[in-house]
């Protein structure tokens, strides 16, 4: 095994795939071995390959058989908000009718590549780089023209219902930086091509899966937040504008001023 092999998730599969190369200065080279992988920790570094048509259930699959033992699957427990089983289970409930989830074309793996300038744009910066998930489709919103498509949040869809959804890994970052003060102009640099880990998709998706924690919190919170819709549409909860709530602001910050002179 080397840092050059490639973990590759296939369609219906059970358990990834590692296609392994022998070193050039190993020897000659030998064709290349098709080797299942069930030790996660051994390729974790290599680079991860979705052929077309893999599925998030095919991920999540072939990722619960890439350990050896409980111990081993508890494992990716740090990468979760939650216990690892618990989406394995929420993902073989049955799948409930809804909109969002019929919308979604597909799951996608992105890069978010940043360079933060705080002051003007001859000073140094912070440079930041991390994977992120959801899911991509077309938008229903009001007011945005038909065939639109973008990026859907997925945290409080149940596993159940995004499962059949084909995952794919998108290499394309852009990479750009907005100046300092008083504008912040946003200005684009450059595409850049990269390659995720295995560790690094897999830190993703799960990440994004549990933002809520396990799938019953997640449930609750959802409870939560379409009973506050329906309070705020009947009435029975007042609103505050925006608008008023930033008077507020402002007047206790020119209060804290005068305070100070």
């Amino acid at each position: 095994m080397s840092y050059s092999d490639v973990i590759t998730l296939r369609p219906g599969a059970k358990h990834f795939v590692c296609t392994e190369t022998r070193p050039f200065e190993d020897g000659p080279p030998w064709p290349n071995k098709d080797v299942e992988v069930h030790d996660f920790w051994r390729h974790h570094h290599n680079h991860l390959v979705i052929e077309e048509g893999a599925t998030l259930e095919d991920f999540l699959t072939c990722l619960g058989n890439a350990f050896t033992g409980w111990d081993g699957v508890r494992q990716l427990n740090h990468y979760c908000q939650c216990n690892f089983q618990s989406l394995l289970v929420d993902m073989r409930g049955t799948p409930r009718p809804e909109i969002d989830a019929n919308e979604i074309d597909f799951l996608e793996v992105f890069p978010i590549l940043e360079i933060n300038r705080y002051g003007k744009k001859t000073d140094l910066s912070d440079f930041s780089s991390y994977w992120c998930f959801h899911g991509w489709g077309t938008w229903s919103d009001k007011g945005v023209p038909a065939g639109t498509k973008g990026g859907y949040a997925i945290e409080m869809s149940p596993i159940s219902e995004l499962k059949h959804l084909p995952l794919k890994i998108k290499n394309v970052a852009e990479l750009g930086y907005s100046g300092g003060r008083p504008k912040y102009v946003y200005t684009k640099v450059m595409d850049v091509r990269v390659e995720p880990t295995f560790l690094e998709v897999v830190k993703a998706v799960l990440w994004e899966l549990s933002f809520f924690g396990s799938p019953q919190e997640r449930d609750d919170k959802t409870a939560e937040l379409k009973q506050a819709i329906a309070d705020i549409e009947s009435g029975a909860v007042k609103t505050v504008s925006w608008k008023s709530v930033k008077n507020r602001l402002m007047a206790k910050v020119k209060d804290k001023k005068k305070a100070r002179s």
